[in-house]
């Protein structure tokens, strides 16, 4: 699997409810891209990527994958 740019992506796979990363020998159906720590504006730039996909597709009528936003909390 190739993507475009320096952001860390993971893939996932949807087993049992959860969540997991895929193996080498399978094909991920799910993307998880964790927020920057290299960028200036790390707090923001998961929304920031988030609305740019939604105004893409709900104003423009662009075609993209879906995608929305999920957050983690430490215990």
């Amino acid at each position: 699997m190739s993507l475009s740019g320096v952001q860390t992506k993971y893939s996932l796979v949807l087993r049992d409810s959860a969540f997991e990363l895929s193996n080498e020998t399978e094909q991920g159906t799910y993307l998880l891209k964790p927020k920057l720590t290299n960028f200036q504006y790390i707090d923001f730039s998961p929304a920031n990527e988030n609305l740019t996909m939604q105004l893409a597709e709900q104003v423009y009528g662009i075609e993209t994958a879906a995608n929305g936003l999920c957050f983690f909390y430490e215990w």
